[in-house]
């Protein structure tokens, strides 16, 4: 327990960390203000994307109209000449607080659109964009939640879900191995692991003691950071609903709460592996800037490598949530698939990082 004490307080106390939080509290902090500052091009490019819909359908429009007439042709230009029409319909609605009649207008013109594209007709939309976009649409309007861009959100969820979004996939990672990746070949390093080695302690209890200040060194950078969001989000931001729909690569679709919960679920599970994983590579390598390349580089090749597993054999890929953010939107509500063979070889690297020290004889 001493041991752990003084290997916490090591870190805690570091400039390192001191720094680490710093970083985040500024970028938490900028990406909120980011948010803020784009609020006003992200308006202005919505309506030049409406804008931009309606010219194309007016030449479209104009160039049927020349055509020779045909059953087709005349099947594409009614349809046509409806969607124009809910476009002049939707382009005020852009900037106006009536954000159901928008999203009804929207549905209804890309309704139209699919009529039209099937009697025939070409337009800059990609086929596989249009139902999601209406799917979407249709979630926020049975909920009853505004919509908000979500690149540039100062709603409080959605901001909360983009913080989330960078620190599940790699960040919280990257961020463990800057303030922890030397923990033990420091020991190696600087000769302090002989010190160790002559006290009266087993020499096991020195990779318990790191093992645990990492855990708890990861669980202290995410509280603070998500109470950074938190109350920069509650200050500054706007009331939202965590309700909020994230889209699914099946098409369905997860609340924001259900994706922050399950990312960060899966990431603390992957941590574990990050740790035993970390641990082990310090004790052949007893370098920290090799150690924490080999490190990211099994995490890097573990997670591509075992991507081309068929969807039904990913609950035997330990490696499935290092962008856990990325594998939830794959999986969906099957997200703790693997956190079972994740745990497995996290015990079981573990296990040969303690049985590797107890054999090391010479600790220099």
């Amino acid at each position: 327990m001493r041991l752990f004490t003084f290997e916490l307080k090591k870190i805690l106390f570091s400039r390192r960390f001191l720094y680490t939080f710093v970083i985040l509290l500024c970028v938490t902090v900028g990406l909120f203000f980011r948010n803020v500052a784009f609020q006003e091009l992200a308006l202005e490019e919505e309506s030049k994307r409406v804008t931009a819909y309606t010219q194309e359908a007016q030449s479209l429009l104009r160039t049927l109209q020349k055509a020779p007439e045909s059953e087709s042709i005349n099947e594409q230009i009614q349809h046509l000449a409806r969607a124009l029409n809910l476009l002049y319909e939707w382009s005020p609605l852009v900037q106006s607080p009536d954000w159901k009649k928008r999203l009804q207008v929207e549905n209804d013109f890309l309704a139209t659109l699919t009529l039209y594209k099937t009697a025939g007709g070409d337009f800059s939309i990609p086929n596989e964009e249009i139902a999601p976009t209406v799917a979407f649409n249709e979630q926020l309007l049975a909920k009853g939640i505004e919509p908000t861009f979500e690149a540039y959100s100062t709603k409080l969820p959605n901001y909360m879900q983009q913080i989330a979004s960078f620190y599940i996939n790699i960040g919280a990672i990257i961020l463990l191995l800057l303030v922890v990746g030397d923990l033990l070949t420091m020991e190696f390093e600087q000769g302090s692991i002989r010190l160790l080695s002559t006290q009266p302690i087993r020499k096991t209890a020195i990779i318990h003691a790191k093992w645990a200040t990492s855990i708890v060194i990861y669980l202290i950078l995410t509280l603070g950071l998500f109470a950074i969001a938190w109350g920069v989000g509650y200050l500054f931001g706007e009331a939202g609903s965590f309700a909020y729909p994230v889209a699914l690569e099946s098409g369905s679709f997860i609340t924001i709460q259900e994706y922050m919960l399950w990312g960060l679920l899966s990431t603390t599970v992957v941590m574990l592996l990050v740790i035993s994983l970390l641990l082990l590579s310090s004790l052949f390598i007893k370098n920290a800037i090799v150690t924490l390349l080999v490190t990211a580089g099994i995490l890097m090749i573990g997670f591509f490598g075992l991507q081309a597993l068929p969807f039904t054999q990913q609950w035997f890929n330990p490696f499935l949530y290092v962008f856990a953010g990325m594998s939830i939107q794959q999986v969906g509500e099957s997200w703790y698939q693997s956190i079972a063979i994740t745990v497995v070889l996290a015990v079981f690297l573990y296990s040969v990082t303690l049985l590797r020290m107890q054999r090391m004889r010479d600790m220099s």
